[in-house]
């Protein structure tokens, strides 16, 4: 801020002070309060010196309100020390105001102060907590523009913990509200926190696209929530950066490097020019990274340089991921660049500090699952509570998808493995046969049938034949088999009995006898062994169909002749034509 435009304010505030800087109008305060909640992404030494002001008052309220924002505007500069002494002594002051609307007011927004001091340390279940008793303390005294900025928080709160579908809800619903009462802020404040909405929601699509999925209408929803953004921040410097690193993102995700570099050296001039050094460092950052990805390595160089120097001279020396991951990129440009003492000098940077960084990450992801917890459990008000309702439902269901589908992954594993194995069996198997099959020709036997033509070690029904009645049933027999009337669906012990003039008995004790078999199985021998023949020997044969197959055996239905089949071969007949094959 100009120095003229601070001589100004001073002008229009000296009423509201005594000589001695110790009594504040009601009218000035409400003033100064605007021109603080207004200036803290603006301008933070603004910031500061209007809540210096309301500090000089007497009035505890005042001061409350005054130390409250201090509490936040210290973290921000990332002094936690500072920023906890000043929320607690905001809290004492609070303690001496008597029980009123205004002191409920006063204490939920102290509770957002507390909350977005804890969020900006990562602290983000004490966060959320901060925030869900800040808004029931709102609704119950009916403040909706704090209920509206606790939504925006908890929103916030599901953004770290990556709920996005949550996040874009709350965000949504707030920026219509804010649409539908924009008299309900000052012009200024309605602005920024419209503004700000739009390019919370922006980020959340963005986040979406890139981590959970890859659809195109996702970023092109970011980059219109983006724009809509900028249309309302033309003076705000701070949001401005913040929009335009987040369009730079969005190209770069869309792989337009062009409009990428130059969305973000737009916000880098901008924040450059108003000493925002957090965005300073991530900027300078995003053009290093983007350049390496080009491979613009040398340019790339220099941002990573400016990113290590702009680390350097911040007073806070916490590891950041842009400082590991700048000297991380380092390393790699060196090696390629074959500087073997710059190598070892980032290498080693990165080594010190990565320890500590995943010891952050750790810390910072126990938080996550925490505020998950908390989220399911506890009772949030109407669209929180419906949002995270669902969020449990969706979680629950990944999960039990994500347990169904490694079970189904076992189990598929273990058929894969059992069917393999038995594969393998088979063409042992159908190999076998097959070898069988050429010694029964070369020894002219008929395949697979072993004929026993006394069986005397298996007791047979004392059935009185003489052996020149027995020789004549086996003789008419195997001229039915010459002449494959086996084939017939109707060749049945009746059927042969009747055929060759004798009785079923008679039938059955000779086949028993002479073939070692039940007459049934003697039928079924005939058929497999027929089948098989034709199945070596005839191409064309194995062209067929299975069901046409089964009827030229005189099975009725492909699943008893593939019954029968294995039940002889040991192999489905399907399985054997592959082999043959």
């Amino acid at each position: 801020m100009k120095f003229y435009h601070l001589l100004a304010i001073l002008f229009v505030f000296n009423y509201g002070f005594s000589q001695s800087e110790t009594y504040l109008s009601k009218e000035a305060y409400e003033e100064l309060q605007v021109l603080a909640k207004t200036s803290i992404y603006v301008n933070m030494d603004s910031c500061f010196y209007y809540v210096n002001k309301i500090e000089q008052s007497k009035n505890p309220i005042h001061k409350a309100f005054a130390n409250g924002t201090k509490g936040y505007l210290y973290q921000l500069e990332n002094d936690s020390i500072k920023s906890k002494e000043a929320l607690q002594k905001s809290y004492l002051y609070l303690n001496k105001v008597s029980q009123s609307k205004e002191k409920l007011q006063l204490k939920a927004y102290l509770l957002n102060c507390e909350g977005l001091s804890n969020s900006d340390r990562y602290n983000l279940k004490i966060a959320l907590d901060k925030f869900q008793q800040g808004k029931k303390i709102a609704e119950e005294i009916g403040d909706l523009v704090q209920v509206l900025k606790f939504n925006s928080n908890i929103a916030s709160i599901n953004i770290d913990i990556g709920n996005y579908n949550a996040a874009i809800s709350i965000h949504q619903e707030s920026a219509n509200f804010l649409i539908k009462n924009p008299d309900l802020f000052p012009k200024k404040e309605y602005e920024f926190l419209l503004a700000n909405t739009f390019v919370s929601i922006s980020n959340c699509y963005q986040s979406k696209y890139e981590l959970v999925e890859k659809e195109a209408k996702l970023i092109d929803s970011a980059v219109i929530y983006s724009e809509k953004a900028l249309e309302k921040i033309a003076n705000n410097s701070v949001l401005r950066v913040k929009t335009l690193s987040n369009l730079g993102n969005i190209q770069f995700l869309k792989k337009n490097y062009d409009k990428a570099s130059k969305a973000y050296l737009e916000a880098l001039a901008i924040s450059k020019k108003n000493a925002i050094t957090t965005q300073n460092l991530l900027l300078t950052y995003n053009l290093g990274y983007l350049n390496f990805e080009i491979g613009q390595y040398k340019k790339s160089l220099l941002y990573f340089k400016k990113v290590d120097s702009i680390w350097n001279a911040n007073k806070n020396k916490k590891i950041t991921n842009e400082y590991l991951s700048s000297n991380y990129y380092q390393t790699k440009i060196y090696k390629y660049l074959k500087d073997d003492t710059n190598f070892l000098k980032h290498s080693k940077i990165y080594l010190q500090n990565v320890d500590q960084f995943e010891t952050f990450e750790s810390k910072l992801l126990e938080e996550t699952l925490d505020v998950n917890n908390n989220l399911k459990n506890k009772n949030l008000k109407k669209e929180i509570l419906q949002l995270n309702e669902k969020y449990r439902t969706n979680s629950l269901i990944e999960k039990v998808i994500y347990l169904s589908s490694i079970c189904t992954i076992l189990i598929l594993l273990f058929l894969l493995i059992k069917k393999r194995k038995e594969k393998e069996k088979n063409k042992i198997k159908s190999a076998n046969l097959i070898q069988e099959y050429k010694i029964n020709i070369e020894n002219k036997k008929k395949l697979n049938q072993k004929i026993e033509k006394e069986n005397t070690n298996k007791e047979t029904k004392k059935i009185s034949i003489d052996d020149e009645k027995e020789n004549e049933i086996v003789d008419l027999l195997e001229k039915l088999e010459s002449k494959n009337k086996f084939l017939n669906h109707d060749f049945t012990q009746e059927y042969v009995a009747k055929k060759i003039k004798t009785n079923t008995t008679y039938l059955s004790f000779v086949v028993n006898k002479r073939f070692g078999k039940s007459f049934n199985d003697y039928i079924t021998d005939l058929k497999i062994n027929y089948a098989l023949n034709e199945m070596i020997t005839n191409e064309t044969y194995r062209k067929l169909s299975l069901q046409k197959i089964a009827d030229s055996v005189g099975y009725k239905s492909t699943t008893s002749f593939r019954k029968s089949f294995i039940k002889k071969t040991g192999i489905p007949p399907t399985e054997f034509l592959k082999n043959l094959n």
